[in-house]
């Protein structure tokens, strides 16, 4: 099985982004090729220069933000601007994500209808904690812009995790993106680097995305001035499943990067797992050994994703050296 076979995305062709459709382990669910996540870089549609910057900032995602990020008065400014950014379109293969209003919103509505001609990747909705609500804004917005644009979901209340495996089950939506700031003081906990308090949101959240085939992506570190628990926070999260993490100032993108790109040893290793299967196969063999003990049909498939991701992020990072 490819790697093809284990992301997914929408079964259309959105302006900026064209898929190969293959069917999903666990349905009619189709794919795409992978796509890197290791940062997403949250970008105010109210800053006109953090705009114009962030086509040149080596992130693997952008959110241009509606929400949070602008105020009440500078909403239509806001959306002019990022308008304006999208139309310069010069981006180096960025994928461009919108986080728009929340659905219960006044602001929802006119977000929605500026969408329509925008050119975008994917909208990010938030305060989501139910598949009603999930239908509803995707059904409003399928009928305004005439498109089913991808859907990325904010996870950030007790509630959204309980639900985020029914959210995750939708076939449009392609991304889970925690909100841990927000979800810590739902939950009433004290802050501590080790995140002992979100441990078991966030695996719950990484484990309804993976059954579903969707990219994860952890919550911001909001204290530019930690660096080192920023970076633990990042190591912590690829080690509990994630793509990548949302990021709040472009401080945060390299060591962020690094942290979710395979190191040496995991790309050598998952290279020789996945091509003494094929000899084994080759020899009509259906199991093969790696240093005295069997690999599985789950290890190579997890090496090749490995091997594919770690392409695509060569290809992207060639993009800002070239």
């Amino acid at each position: 099985m490819s790697t093809q076979q284990l992301l997914r995305t929408p079964d259309h062709v959105t302006p900026k982004q064209e898929t190969e459709s293959m069917p999903h382990k666990g349905g009619s669910k189709t794919t795409q090729s992978v796509r890197p996540r290791r940062t997403m870089l949250y970008v105010s549609g109210a800053n006109v220069r953090h705009l114009q910057k962030a086509c040149s900032l080596p992130a693997d995602s952008l959110i241009f933000d509606l929400h949070e990020a602008v105020t009440d008065e500078t909403k239509e400014q806001a959306r002019d601007a990022i308008g304006a950014t999208l139309r310069a379109g010069s981006f180096r293969g960025h994928e461009i994500v919108v986080r728009i209003n929340p659905l219960q919103s006044r602001w929802f509505d006119a977000d929605v209808a500026w969408l329509a001609d925008q050119c975008v990747d994917a909208v990010l909705l938030t305060h989501v904690e139910s598949v009603s609500q999930l239908q509803e804004a995707m059904s409003r917005i399928d009928q305004v812009t005439g498109r089913e644009l991808p859907i990325m979901v904010m996870i950030e209340t007790p509630m959204a995790v309980l639900r985020s495996e029914e959210i995750a089950a939708n076939e449009r939506v392609v991304c889970l993106v925690l909100e841990t700031n927000g979800l810590e003081s739902s939950l009433r906990l004290f802050s501590s680097s080790d995140r002992i308090g979100l441990q078991g949101s966030l695996a719950l959240v990484v484990l309804a995305a993976r059954a579903h085939g969707c990219g994860v992506v952890d919550g911001a570190h909001l204290n530019l001035g930690e660096a080192r628990s920023c970076e633990f926070s990042c190591r912590q999260g690829r080690e509990m499943g994630f793509d990548g993490k949302t990021v709040v100032h472009p401080v945060q993108l390299t060591y962020t990067n690094e942290a979710y790109t395979p190191k040496p040893k995991d790309v050598n290793r998952a290279r020789e797992l996945v091509e003494t299967m094929a000899a084994a196969n080759a020899r009509g063999e259906a199991v093969a050994m790696v240093d005295g003990r069997m690999i599985s049909y789950e290890q190579v498939k997890r090496a090749r994703l490995t091997l594919d991701l770690f392409e695509s992020i060569k290809a992207r990072d060639l993009s800002f050296t070239a």
